[in-house]
């Protein structure tokens, strides 16, 4: 009895361990940001998505923007590029770095 004790409190702290190390490594963070078209009219329904720059069509996160053009992501650490995209316009890429949160 003491021995399958042992063995699942063991197991116990082994994934607990696991879901720990996975959840500091994700470190996912929030970005937003507002689409606007050239005449400054928020764009409705764009398509915002990021990627790890290697691998573009292959999104890890992504949302479509709001009445007021705004959109609101949670992403991922390895997130390096942010695309919009709409019908009759030319897609947009931003590369995402230096702590920038918002777009």
């Amino acid at each position: 009895m003491r021995a399958t004790l042992q063995r699942f409190t063991m197991l116990a702290l082994t994934a607990l361990f696991c879901v720990t190390a996975s959840a500091v490594s994700a470190q996912n963070r929030t970005i937003t940001g507002r689409v606007i078209g050239s005449d400054d009219a928020p764009v409705i329904g764009a398509t915002v998505f990021v990627t790890d720059g290697q691998h573009k069509t292959s999104p890890l996160a992504g949302t479509t923007t709001d009445v007021n053009g705004k959109f609101a992501m949670h992403i991922p650490a390895n997130a390096a590029e942010i695309t919009v995209q709409f019908i009759g316009y030319d897609p947009q890429t931003q590369k995402i770095g230096g702590g920038e949160d918002v777009f």
